[in-house]
């Protein structure tokens, strides 16, 4: 190896010392740090040479240095737009009620209706007194009634919350529509 090829620990020093004493006469000494990969200027840097290792290379601020632009940011990544599920919307509706208040057409126009307006579920209130006359004595026009308007809430996609109420007669002693059966298990089956 050349004499030259290997700057020895007393050359090293004296080399410091020669560029120390370069830096020293130009005055105070704030460093422009630069980062080695992308050449983005960092935060002013004041202070001794060689005492802050977290910068890969600095020019001091009055070096004739003309650094390229940075380049732009990256765009954003593209957002994908989800819908969000429409919120559950419900109405009341008495559609198994008879003549004269709906026939099958007009069912059929309020179920449209509450589509449109973007009802999802649709309550109905049948009396169990209005289906179960007596004991296991069924109102078969009053039952049909009710099927057909599950079948058409259905067809048009909309859910259906079934509430009963209207106790019958025989099944609380006459009580009234309001007051529980005497037997649930009359209710149960």
């Amino acid at each position: 190896m050349s004499r030259y090829g290997r700057l020895t620990a007393s050359r090293r020093l004296g080399v410091a010392l020669l560029v120390g004493a370069i830096f020293a006469a130009a005055g105070p000494v704030s460093w422009a740090t630069f980062d080695g990969a992308s050449r983005q200027e960092l935060p002013r840097y004041s202070g001794e040479l060689g005492s802050d290792p977290t910068f890969e290379w600095a020019i001091p601020s009055w070096w004739p240095v003309s650094l390229p632009p940075p380049p732009p940011p990256a765009p954003p990544p593209a957002l994908t737009p989800t819908a969000a599920p429409a919120p559950p919307i419900g109405a009341h509706f008495h559609c198994q009620y008879g003549s004269p208040y709906y026939t099958n057409a007009g069912r059929a126009a309020v179920l449209d209706k509450l589509k449109a307006a973007g009802v999802t579920w649709v309550r109905m209130d049948p009396a169990w007194s209005w289906l179960e006359t007596g004991r296991g004595i069924q109102n078969k026009e009053n039952l049909a009634a009710l099927d057909t308007c599950v079948n058409m809430t259905r067809q048009r996609g909309l859910n259906i919350v079934m509430v009963f109420r209207g106790t019958p007669g025989w099944a609380n002693g006459k009580a009234g529509i309001a007051v529980p059966p005497t037997n649930p298990a009359d209710f149960q089956r």
